[in-house]
């Protein structure tokens, strides 16, 4: 399996989808907004293939959090374990999201990160959420 490679994609990918690389706390109106108006920008863009294995379908602005979702199109779900999935990619995205100077925003104003990985038949593999404020 191409595990280490998904982590180091999906780290390398959300530092694209910063909603703003300035930190800077907002307010709560601010920042539904600029989540909003970041998963806007960037859907159109998608669905994109961000290496051979892996496709970038959406992102979902949330409640403090903006889901990232990806589909392994050369896995179906039962082909991966779940549990050593996400094992392989949590400590990755965290330390991503903690110290990238591009998601600053999302550490300063308390927005979580989720990413989410199906199978090439759309069932669910496994989520890694980073809670920013275990950074």
């Amino acid at each position: 399996m191409k595990i280490q490679k998904f982590a180091a994609m999906a780290a390398a990918l959300l530092l694209t989808a910063s909603f703003n690389t300035q930190a800077e706390v907002l307010n709560e109106s601010e920042i539904d907004l600029a989540l909003i108006e970041s998963a806007n920008e960037l859907n159109p863009l998608l669905p994109m293939m961000v290496d051979e294995d892996t496709r970038w379908d959406e992102t979902v602005a949330l409640n403090r959090a903006f889901l990232y979702i990806y589909t392994l199109i050369g896995y179906n779900a039962e082909d991966l374990d779940p549990d050593l999935f996400k094992q392989a990619l949590e400590p990755n995205l965290k330390e991503a999201v903690c110290t990238s100077p591009d998601m600053a925003a999302f550490v300063e104003n308390n927005i979580n990160a989720i990413y989410a990985y199906r199978g090439k038949d759309g069932k669910q593999i496994a989520t890694v959420t980073v809670h920013v404020n275990e950074c």
